[in-house]
C-alpha cells in the first residue's frame, strides 16, 4: 500500500519534499495536472497592481512589508529561472 502525500505548511517544505522523496512510494492517484501561469513582473498591469497594493500597506507594519519584499523577490527569482 502506498503512502499518502503529507500536508505542508509552506512552499519551501513542499519543494524540499518533492526534491528529496521517492514519489513512486506515494499514492498520486488523486493528483491533478495544474498549469501555473506566472505573470511578467515587468508588465505595466502587474507593476500597477503591485504599486496599488504597496500603497495600501501600513508603513508601521514591518511584517507586512517584509512579506511583500519576499513575494516580489520570489517572483523575480522565478522569472530568471
Amino acid at each position: 500500500m502506498k503512502k499518502k502525500i503529507p500536508t505542508f505548511k509552506s512552499d519551501r517544505e513542499t519543494e524540499r519534499f518533492v526534491a528529496e522523496a521517492d514519489l513512486s512510494r506515494y499514492d498520486l492517484s488523486g493528483a491533478k495536472l495544474v498549469r501555473l501561469v506566472v505573470p511578467n513582473a515587468r508588465s505595466r498591469s502587474v507593476r500597477r497592481r503591485v504599486a496599488a497594493s504597496v500603497a495600501k500597506l501600513d508603513p508601521r507594519s514591518e511584517d507586512e512589508a517584509l512579506q511583500w519584499i519576499e513575494a516580489v523577490s520570489a517572483a523575480k527569482d522565478d522569472e530568471t529561472r
